[in-house]
């Protein structure tokens, strides 16, 4: 459970509004395949007719949000061109804010992070939420995402990142843990095609007790948290 300090996140600051439907193209000189609109095919195990053309990881990933959260939703589009994360969707559910990120699952394995936050922006739904919803989650989402990158392979289920900064940005918690998001899912055939990763959000001093734990020690303070709480909701 070490420490990590994020990487240089200015580029979001670079963020266009985008509605989503859910498509929302992250720049002009994005792929095509990035952000077209969900596929509504119900039968999700069955193999696609030789004359149809595969489905594109971005239109599976839209299918598996739409399913549960429907085609409403405002994102943030990412414009650099060598950012991991295309861009974010926020939608609204049961009183809570859901943040999920589009653009990871580029990569391999495939996988999309997950951020929920209880905030009363989620009950306004005549409100546009790219005026209501807050922003950092957004950043934090994205500079989970580029330290990623920056080490070079998934975060396994479990693991933690500590202490993360994004300049100009303060955030209101700094450390998560990852776990398998028991909400969204995107299954072919009996398997996950992309993994959705629940992002629990902790304050520096649950996350202190957490580090202090030895290896191999059952974590009492996730383990606390997430048997009140499934989704794991903090205040935004």
């Amino acid at each position: 459970m070490g420490y990590y300090r994020g990487v240089n996140q200015a580029r979001i600051l670079g963020i266009v509004l985008c509605s989503l439907g859910l498509g929302c193209s992250a720049s002009p000189s994005s792929s095509s395949e990035r952000g077209e609109q969900a596929d509504k095919r119900n039968d999700k195990a069955e193999a696609p007719a030789k004359d149809e053309a595969p489905e594109t990881v971005s239109s599976a990933v839209d299918r598996a949000i739409t399913d549960v959260y429907g085609e409403s939703g405002w994102g943030m589009a990412n414009q650099s061109a060598d950012a991991l994360v295309d861009f974010v969707s926020i939608h609204r559910r049961d009183g809570h804010l859901v943040y999920i990120t589009h653009g990871v699952a580029q990569t391999t394995p495939a996988h999309e992070f997950v951020l929920r936050i209880r905030h009363e922006a989620a009950n306004g739904s005549e409100q546009e939420l790219v005026k209501v919803a807050p922003m950092w989650p957004v950043q934090l989402l994205v500079e989970i995402a580029e330290t990623e990158k920056r080490i070079g392979k998934p975060f396994p289920f479990g693991d933690s990142l500590g202490g993360i900064e994004v300049d100009g940005v303060e955030l209101a918690y700094r450390n998560v843990v990852f776990l398998k998001d028991s909400v969204l899912r995107l299954s072919t055939r009996g398997r996950d095609t992309v993994v959705f990763v629940q992002t629990v959000l902790f304050d520096d001093t649950d996350y202190a007790q957490m580090d202090a734990i030895k290896p191999g020690e059952t974590n009492t303070v996730l383990k606390t948290r997430m048997e009140a709480d499934p989704l794991g909701l903090v205040d935004g």
